[in-house]
C-alpha cells in the first residue's frame, strides 16, 4: 500500500529526480521539501496548481473532485 500526498513539483534534476514541496493545510506557505526519485512521483498535469491549493487550504476537502477529474482524463487516453 502506498501513501500519496498533494505536492508541487518545484524542480527537476539532471539525474531524473524531483524536488517537491508538500504544503500543509490550511496554510500552504508552510510545509516540507523532499527530493524524490521519479518512481515515487506521479505527475498529474491536468490538475492546475490553484485547484490543488484550494484542497490544501480546505485541509483535503475537495480532493475527491481532483481524483475524479484525473480518472476521467485517464480513461479517455
Amino acid at each position: 500500500m502506498a501513501t500519496e500526498a498533494t505536492v508541487i513539483v518545484t524542480s527537476t534534476h539532471d539525474n531524473g529526480w524531483y524536488t517537491v514541496f508538500v504544503p500543509t493545510g490550511p496554510n500552504p506557505t508552510s510545509g516540507m521539501i523532499y527530493h524524490l526519485p521519479p518512481e515515487q512521483v506521479e505527475l498529474l498535469p491536468n490538475i492546475k496548481v490553484d485547484e490543488a491549493l484550494r484542497t490544501i487550504i480546505a485541509c483535503g476537502a475537495g480532493s475527491d473532485e481532483l481524483f475524479k477529474k484525473q480518472t476521467l482524463i485517464d480513461k479517455t487516453l
